[in-house]
C-alpha cells in the first residue's frame, strides 16, 4: 500500500463489504447513502477473528460540504495486529488519515481527548482487518457531514458552544478546538490558594509569580510542563530522528508520514516565548537520501549523520548519509571495512541492513546499538563508526549477554560514561517476540555490558534521556499481551525515571497536571534535552502527531531537609550536602561508587542496590525471577538466544543444526584436546534469508510470514518490528494463504469477489473486477440500479486497469458439495477450490472425525502435527481409538 504507483478514484453512495468472519459488520445503511449523520460498528459482542469489513461514506450529492468526521465513540481490538484503517477519499490508495489499533476509547480510558479523523475530500473509505489471534469488543463509529469536534459524538462543541460551517464559536468559558479547554480552570485556584487571575479577555489565568500552566497548578520550582504552538504547522510524523545543534535548532530527520509530505529534513527554532518556527530545508546538490523511518541521526563537527531505517517499500536500508550544516548539502558516506565478527563465509561485517537501532556518539565514534536485521534478526550486537576515517566494525563485547532488539532507547550519562540501554522487542523464537523490561549500561572503554535493575514495565517505541542524574523514559508500546487483553496499552503517557547512581525505578506521572491540554499518550516520538529541559515531539497514537511539548525540571534547592531532599522528585536527581545541610542538584564529579562519602548523602537506605550482576541475582527470592532474570548469565554461551540461521553461524562458537521439526542454534562441542566440532545435521552454509523470497509460496514454504499487499516475506517473529504502524494490511503464514499462481501480477488470481476484496484489489460497489495488464488510462462508465442510484465511478492509472466483468448476483442452490454466495467455497467436510472448473473432495481423516483442520503428516501410519499460529490458542478434541 505504501509506495504504490496505482491512483485510484471512485465514487459510491452505498458501500458496505463484509468478508470471511465479518458477517456481523454493519452499520446505518441509509446514512451511508448520503444523510447527514450515521454509525458503524464490527456488530454485536466481540469481532470475529480473520474479519475484512469495509465502508465507505459519501456526503449529499448536492452539498457543498465535503468534510466527514469520524468520531470513535468506542475503540478495542488486538494491540499491533488488528487494525481500523481510514483514508480521506474511497479507496485505499487515498490519503491515509489514521490506523486505529489496541485499547484507544473504552469508558473512562482515551488516548485521544478529541477521538476524531476528518476527511476533506467528500468520501471516507473505513477499512477493518484481524487476524487469526485472540479477537476483543470492537468498536462502535459515529460519523457526521461539515459537523464540528466535540468530545463527545451526541454533543456539539462538547456541549461549550455552537457550531459554524464546521468550526465552534465557544461560550465565554471556555476555549480550544472542540470547546473542551476551560478558560480559567477552577478560577485559578489550586488546592484552596488563589494563584492567579482570571483573564476573559484573552482566555486564560495570568499566574502569579512561581506559578504556570491552565490553573497555574503547577510550580516552577518544582518542575512544570508546557506546550508550545507553531507560526506554522509541522507535518505531523513518527519514528523520525531528532538532534540538537549548537545553535539550539531541533533538526528533524525522515519518519514515517503515511501521505503527508515526506520532507527528509527539517528544523525547529524558538522564535518567542512558548511560540516555535517549522522550516523546511531546501538542500544544495542532486545527491538526497529517500525518505524513511525507523533510522538514527547524530550530529558531529557540524554535519548530521543518519544510517539505516525502513524504506518507503518495505525494505530496510544499510545506508549512510551526511549533512553539512553549513553548506546544506547530502553525502553518501562509503565506509571501509573493520574487524567483523567470525571469519570466511559466515563473517558479519558492517554496516548492515538495519531498523529500530540506537545511535549515540562518543568523542570520534557513532555507537549502533541492536536493531533489527532482515537477515539477522534481533540483533544483540554493537557497532561502531569512526568519524574521521569511515572505518565500520562489529565490536567483540563481554560481560553480561544481552537479549537485543528492535525499538529500545538509548541514553550516554557524562558522568559515569556510560550508555543506558533501555526496553524494546527482543527475539524469544524463531517464530515468537516479547518485549522487555532490562535496563543494561554499555562501557565503550572496556566493550563491557551490565545488568541493571529491571523496571518492571515492558515498552518499546518510547524514550529516554539522562537528565542530571536520571534517565527519564516516555511513553511507548507496552502491550505484552498475547492470547488474551490485560488492558496493556498500545499508547503509553507513562513518565519513568531511573536514579543511577542509586540503581532504583520511580513514577513521575504525578508531574503532569491534570488540566494538561495535551494528548500525552504516543509511541515513536523523540525526545531531545534542550537548555536542561525534555522536548518531546510527533509520535502516533493511531493518528500522526505533530505536537511538541516539553518538561522543565524543578530545583533541589526547594527541598530543606535531607528526607525531603533523597524524597525529591524535580527531574534531577538531589543529593544531601551534610556539611552545608542544603539540598543540591547531582554534581558532575560524584561517580555512582561514591554513593556514601563523607560529605554527601545519595541515596535512602532501602533504595541502595547493587549494580554488579551476582549482587542482583542474590536479592531475587523465586524461580521464575531468576531464571527470568540471570539464567543467562550462567549459560554456557549465546547460542541459545540466536534465533537465525545467518546470526548462528556468524558466532565461531555456534552451528545451525536442522531437525525434522525445527532447528536451532546451538554451541559447538569440544574434543578432549579441546579443538570444536560440528554436529551430523550441522548447516554450513543457510539457506536464503525470509527476506529474499519474493513469493507468497516460497516465502511461506520456508516457515516465513507473507505480506499479501507489500508482496514483502519476513520472519514470523518479526511483524511488529517490520509493520510498526500497520502497514500490512493481510498476511499469511501457510501455503493455503496464497494465490494459486505466484507469477500471475498482483489480483490477476483471485477470481471472485470474496477473494479480490480480501486481497485488497480493486472493488467497488459490489461490481466484481479483473485485473488487465498493459492499457492507458481507461474511464468505465458508471452503473445505474432500477431505482437510478449511482454505484461508481471508476478511474484506474498506470499498473491496474481494470474492467467490469459481470453485475454480482447471488447463487440460491449450489451443487457439488460447494457453499456461498458464488458458490465458491467447499462445505465442511469437503476440499479443494470449485472455481473455474475445480472440485470439492471429501475429506478422509480415518473415519474419526466429522470436521476436518489443515495437519501435516500421515494420521494413520505415521505422526503428524497441526501447523500452530503465533499468538493463537488452539483447542483440539482427541479420541482414543
Amino acid at each position: 500500500m505504501w509506495g504504490s504507483e496505482w491512483k485510484v478514484l471512485s465514487l459510491c453512495f452505498l458501500c458496505v463489504w463484509t468478508e470471511v468472519g465479518g458477517e456481523s459488520c454493519g452499520g446505518d445503511k441509509k446514512g451511508l447513502r448520503g444523510a447527514s449523520k450515521g454509525w458503524l460498528s464490527d456488530g454485536v459482542g466481540n469481532y470475529s477473528e480473520t474479519s475484512h469489513c469495509t465502508w465507505v461514506i459519501s456526503g449529499p450529492e448536492r452539498s457543498a460540504s465535503k468534510n466527514i468526521r469520524l468520531h470513535l465513540k468506542e475503540f478495542a481490538t488486538e494491540c499491533g495486529w488488528d487494525h481500523l484503517y481510514v483514508y480521506d477519499g474511497d479507496s485505499v490508495f487515498s490519503p491515509l488519515l489514521g490506523v486505529f489499533s489496541g485499547l484507544t476509547r473504552l469508558g473512562r480510558y482515551k488516548v485521544r481527548s478529541i477521538p476524531e479523523v476528518v476527511a476533506t475530500s467528500g468520501s471516507m473509505l473505513i477499512h477493518f482487518y484481524s487476524d487469526v489471534a485472540y479477537n476483543a469488543s470492537g468498536f462502535n463509529l459515529t460519523y457526521a457531514i461539515d459537523a464540528c469536534p466535540s468530545l463527545k459524538h451526541d454533543l456539539t462543541c462538547s456541549g461549550h458552544g455552537t457550531c459554524s460551517d464546521g468550526i465552534c464559536q465557544c461560550d465565554d468559558d471556555f476555549k480550544g478546538e472542540a470547546c473542551s479547554v476551560p478558560s480559567c480552570p477552577k478560577n485559578c485556584v489550586y488546592n484552596g490558594s488563589r494563584r492567579g487571575t482570571c483573564n476573559k479577555e484573552k482566555k486564560r489565568c495570568d499566574c502569579f509569580e512561581g506559578y504556570v500552566g491552565e490553573s497555574c497548578s503547577q510550580s516552577l520550582a518544582s518542575g512544570y510542563w508546557k506546550k508550545l504552538s507553531f507560526s506554522d504547522p509541522m507535518p505531523p510524523r513518527s519514528s523520525h530522528a531528532s538532534v540538537l545543534s549548537d545553535d539550539n535548532k531541533i533538526w528533524i530527520i525522515g519518519g514515517e508520514t503515511f501521505s503527508h509530505p515526506r520532507h527528509i529534513l527539517s528544523y525547529i527554532k524558538s522564535s518567542g516565548t512558548n511560540q516555535l518556527e517549522w522550516k523546511r530545508v531546501h538542500f544544495e546538490g542532486e545527491k538526497a537520501p529517500s525518505p524513511r523511518y525507523g533510522h538514527t541521526a547524530v550530529i558531529h563537527d557540524n554535519r548530521i549523520y543518519m544510517y539505516g531505517g525502513t524504506m518507503r517499500s518495505g525494505h530496510i536500508s544499510k545506508e549512510i548519509w551526511s549533512f553539512h550544516l553549513q553548506t546544506y548539502r547530502w553525502e553518501r558516506i562509503s565506509t571501509t571495512k573493520g574487524p567483523c565478527m567470525n571469519s570466511g563465509i559466515n563473517a558479519l561485517c558492517g554496516p548492515l541492513h538495519i531498523t529500530g537501532h540506537t545511535a549515540t556518539v562518543i568523542e570520534n565514534r557513532m555507537i549502533v546499538i541492536f536493531g533489527h536485521s532482515p537477515t539477522y534478526g534481533y540483533l544483540d550486537i554493537v557497532q561502531e563508526y569512526h568519524f574521521f576515517n569511515n572505518e565500520w566494525q562489529i565490536v567483540e563485547t563481554h560481560g553480561y549477554p544481552v537479549r537485543g532488539g528492535f525499538g529500545h532507547s538509548a541514553a550516554y550519562d557524562p558522568v559515569t560514561k556510560l550508555i543506558y540501554v533501555y526496553g524494546g522487542y527482543v527475539s524469544t523464537g524463531w517464530n515468537s517476540a516479547t518485549l522487555s523490561q532490562d535496563l543494561y549500561s554499555y562501557d565503550n572503554i572496556d566493550k563491557k555490558w551490565k545488568l541493571h535493575q529491571p523496571s518492571n514495565s515492558f515498552r518499546y517505541l518510547h524514550s529516554s534521556v539522562i537528565s542530571q542524574g536520571l534517565m527519564i523514559i516516555y511513553g511507548g508500546n507496552t502491550h505484552n499481551d498475547t492470547s488474551w487483553s490485560h488492558g496493556a496499552k498500545c499508547f503509553s503517557s507513562d513518565l519513568l525515571a531511573y536514579d543511577i547512581a542509586c540503581d532504583h525505578w520511580f513514577s513521575m506521572d504525578d508531574s503532569f497536571p491534570t488540566d494538561f491540554d495535551v494528548d500525552l499518550p504516543r509511541l515513536g516520538h523523540t525526545a531531545t534535552m534542550v537548555n536542561k529541559s525534555m522536548a518531546i515531539l510527533g509520535g502516533f497514537d493511531g493518528v500522526l502527531k505533530k505536537d511538541l511539548f516539553m518538561y522543565v525540571p524543578g530545583k533541589c534547592q526547594t527541598a530543606k531537609t535531607r528526607s525531603d531532599c533523597l524524597n525529591y522528585k524535580p527531574g534531577v536527581k538531589c543529593i544531601w550536602n551534610k556539611r552545608k545541610e542544603f539540598c543540591e542538584p547531582h554534581p558532575s564529579h560524584l561517580l555512582p561508587s561514591s554513593k556514601l562519602s563523607s560529605s554527601v548523602d545519595v541515596c535512602q537506605i532501602d533504595e541502595h542496590h547493587t549494580n554488579s550482576l551476582s549482587g542482583f541475582c542474590s536479592k531475587l527470592s523465586s524461580c521464575s525471577a531468576c531464571y527470568q532474570h540471570c539464567s543467562e548469565a550462567i549459560s554456557k554461551g549465546t547460542c541459545n538466544r540466536l534465533h537465525t540461521c545467518h546470526s548462528c553461524q556468524a558466532h565461531s562458537l555456534c552451528q545451525w543444526v536442522t531437525g525434522k521439526s525445527s532447528s536451532k542454534c546451538k554451541e559447538k562441542k569440544k574434543t578432549s584436546i579441546g579443538n570444536l566440532t560440528e554436529e551430523p545435521d550441522f548447516m554450513n552454509k543457510c539457506f536464503d534469508s525470509c527476506n529474499k523470497l519474493d513469493s507468497c509460496s516460497n516465502c511461506t514454504a520456508k516457515q516465513c510470514m507473507w505480506c499479501h499487499n507489500l508482496g514483502l516475506c519476513v520472519d514470523r517473529n518479526a511483524y511488529l518490528s517490520a509493520f510498526p504502524y500497520g502497514q500490512c494490511m493481510d498476511w499469511t503464514t501457510t501455503k493455503d494463504g496464497c494465490p494459486k499462481n505466484d507469477s500471475l501480477p498482483i489480483c490477476a488470481d483471485y477470481q471472485t469477489c470474496t477473494s479480490c476484496r480480501s486481497n485488497y484489489c480493486l472493488l467497488v460497489g459490489g461490481v466484481m473486477m479483473v485485473l488487465v495488464q498493459d492499457s492507458d488510462l481507461v474511464i468505465l462508465e458508471h452503473l445505474k440500479e432500477n431505482n437510478g442510484i449511482l454505484l461508481h465511478v471508476l478511474i484506474v492509472n498506470v499498473m491496474g486497469i481494470v474492467n467490469v466483468v459481470q453485475k454480482e448476483k447471488v447463487c440460491d442452490d449450489c451443487l457439488n458439495h460447494t457453499t456461498g454466495e458464488h458458490c465458491q467455497k467447499c462445505t465442511k467436510g469437503y476440499f479443494g477450490n470449485p472455481v473455474n472448473g475445480g472440485k470439492c473432495r471429501p475429506c478422509k481423516c480415518n473415519e474419526q472425525a466429522e470436521e476436518f483442520n489443515h495437519y501435516l503428516g500421515n494420521p494413520v501410519s505415521g505422526s503428524c502435527f497441526y501447523n500452530l499460529t503465533i499468538d493463537y490458542h488452539a483447542l483440539f478434541q482427541l479420541r482414543w481409538i
